[in-house]
């Protein structure tokens, strides 16, 4: 990015969180994948860490994992399986079938 890399663009989300905006869900994508470089992304307020090539179904539980508790309070996170029909870039982005469903760890 010119202007800021992912871990200054992170800070700058986090600080604006801390003047009162709603927390958001920030997965890192990279293709640097040491072990060092999941905890860099960790320590700077990343949620989530995903390396190159991507593995669609544990893409998948990684964002339903970062993000079902901002869609609604009563949905479980406790390792249930969830109906992804409702997800439209699930049904409509990858290679499942609408009536997939997928393990939330």
């Amino acid at each position: 990015m010119p202007v800021m890399d992912g871990y200054e663009a992170c800070k700058a989300v986090r600080d604006a969180e801390n003047e009162g905006q709603q927390r958001t869900s920030i997965i890192a994508l990279t293709a640097n994948a040491m072990a060092s470089d999941e905890q860099k992304c960790l320590l700077a307020g990343m949620d989530a860490f995903l390396t190159k090539p991507i593995n669609q179904d544990y893409m998948v539980q990684i964002i339903l994992q970062n993000s079902t508790s901002q869609l609604s309070p009563k949905v479980p996170t406790n390792g249930k399986v969830h109906e992804v029909l409702s997800m439209g870039v699930v049904k409509n982005g990858f290679s499942h079938p609408p009536d997939a469903e997928v393990m939330v760890m």
